[in-house]
């Protein structure tokens, strides 16, 4: 048997691969989905999505096997990420790499492999898409190899959906946090977009709003400023300002902080 070599980019392979948040996380439906289509398209009893770790493969998701990890040393999708297209071994007894091998001479006793490398938009190669049979296969086609290449271009944009749901969770619990925040303040605080209405603001800027929930509403309405009073600036994000205004609730005086795409943060002036 013949260990897979360490690629020359390990330090930032595994960087990569442990920044998605992905390994030992529970089994999901759209990895599950395409092992099942990859068993039954290519005509396998095993499948199996692989993330090579450190001294380990991971499977995220397996049909056909009871195992939810083996050793790297022992690795078939270890060679494979070496490869930039589909790496096939027609028959495990007799490619001096693994005819030795625990998981070709013990269970669940691999004969031919074919495995897709999974590669990363920034480069890296994090583990495989394969299929696996204890039964030697010396006629793996084209159609063979280009179903298992489109089925592991399922798993990588799995992949990246996941990693956007994350990205889109971590702002929307960090946006929740800013929400809290800005409710909690006492003084009166807006935020408008490009179309001079109110997004979103807290109970103190309703209130100088006469009570009502300004959100969507232009601010020179809400507020009930003079003609030409609401001017954000547009093409800078210096400060703006909008003069004292009296008679809408409560005397207030605002500050108008403006950002070159227009949209704008509204915050008072009156002193503590």
């Amino acid at each position: 048997m013949i260990e897979p070599a360490t690629p020359r980019d390990e330090a930032k392979r595994l960087a990569a691969l442990h920044a998605l948040g992905i390994l030992d996380s529970k089994p999901e439906a759209a990895f599950e989905a395409v092992v099942e289509l990859t068993k039954a398209l290519l005509d396998v009893p095993m499948a199996l999505v692989s993330l090579v770790d450190r001294d380990r493969q991971w499977f995220m998701a397996k049909v056909g096997l009871a195992a939810s990890e083996t050793s790297r040393s022992v690795s078939f999708c270890a060679h494979a990420i070496h490869e930039p297209e589909v790496f096939v071994v027609p028959d495990a007894t007799f490619d001096p790499r693994f005819h030795d091998n625990p998981l070709v001479v013990g269970e669940p006793h691999i004969r031919f492999y074919a495995g897709f490398p999974l590669q990363l938009p920034s480069g890296e190669r994090i583990g495989t898409l394969c299929a696996l049979s204890p039964v030697a296969r010396e006629n793996f086609d084209g159609v063979g190899r280009t179903r298992l290449r489109l089925l592991g271009g399922m798993v990588l944009d799995a992949i990246e959906l996941r990693t956007k749901r994350a990205e889109l969770s971590r702002a929307r619990a960090t946006l929740n946090r800013h929400d809290m925040l800005l409710h909690a303040l006492s003084r009166p605080v807006a935020f408008t977009g490009p179309d001079g209405r109110i997004e979103t603001c807290n109970a103190a800027f309703a209130l100088v709003a006469g009570g009502t929930d300004p959100v969507g509403r232009p601010v020179a309405d809400a507020l009930r400023l003079p003609p030409g009073a609401w001017a954000p600036a547009t093409e800078s994000a210096v400060a703006g300002r909008i003069a004292r205004i009296e008679g809408v609730g409560l005397p207030v005086g605002f500050a108008v902080h403006g950002a070159p795409d227009g949209y704008a943060f509204i915050g008072d002036l009156t002193k503590a």
